[in-house]
């Protein structure tokens, strides 16, 4: 059952409420699966020939975790369902690509990626900042995360496209970019765990309007469901 919290400031209304008991769920089995699909990519190097494929397969998880939450999560403001939708299709059809075509270009694979990662890394920062009920030893958790993706990605991305930092071997960049797969993933989990998630609107007015309507929608439901009752009753 969800909870809600008003968070009053001069401008605006900011609610935080928990996330759905089956959405939790969801994105703690696949913040599971990212750590633990990292982990065998760090910790068994023989699988060398697959990696693309396994962080294809990696990268279409986060995808659709990304579809699910902007699509199924009703407490997201509009803009923010918008980018979680768009990114999770340009990741979906990433992975997707490369299954059918792992030689498009490993470079180019890694260096999407990585920009992908710093937006998920900046965008987790800004939540961070303006989430105000969450305890303070998981916001910072979630920053030291967010920082760490943001900081190994930038590494990445300069030593792919400017050359520097040249002595990193190509199978330490995959080293580097499935850890920051697995900061992705440990953050995942502790969305799932915590549940909060983050809604606003602009001002009392609308707000007061808002949570009418949800009442007027519950009594609406109770009484189609009395009118139901009183149906089969009549039929008998």
């Amino acid at each position: 059952m969800s909870s809600e919290v008003n968070l009053q400031t001069k401008e605006k209304v900011i609610i935080e409420t928990k996330m759905p008991g089956w959405l939790r769920f969801y994105n703690i089995g696949f913040g599971l699966i990212l750590f633990a699909g990292a982990f065998v990519i760090l910790l068994f190097p023989e699988i060398q020939p697959y990696t693309v494929i396994a962080f294809a397969t990696l990268i279409v998880i986060i995808g659709v975790s990304r579809l699910i939450n902007g699509l199924f999560d009703k407490g997201l403001k509009v803009s923010t369902k918008v980018f979680k939708i768009t990114i999770g299709f340009i990741l979906t059809g990433l992975g997707i690509v490369t299954y059918f075509a792992p030689d498009f270009g490993e470079d180019f694979f890694i260096i999407f990626v990585s920009s992908a990662l710093i937006l998920n890394a900046l965008t987790r920062m800004a939540i961070v900042a303006i989430r105000k009920r969450l305890p303070d030893a998981v916001k910072v958790l979630l920053l030291l995360l967010a920082l760490f993706m943001f900081a190994i990605s930038i590494i990445i991305l300069l030593v792919l496209l400017t050359g520097i930092l040249s002595v990193l071997t190509d199978d330490l960049l995959i080293g580097l970019l499935g850890l920051t797969v697995q900061f992705s993933g440990i953050g995942r989990l502790i969305s799932g765990v915590s549940g909060f998630r983050l809604t606003t609107t602009k001002t009392e007015e609308e707000y007061q309007k808002q949570q009418r309507t949800k009442k007027e929608k519950k009594k609406q439901a109770k009484l189609e469901k009395e009118l139901r009752k009183e149906k089969r009753k009549a039929k008998k």
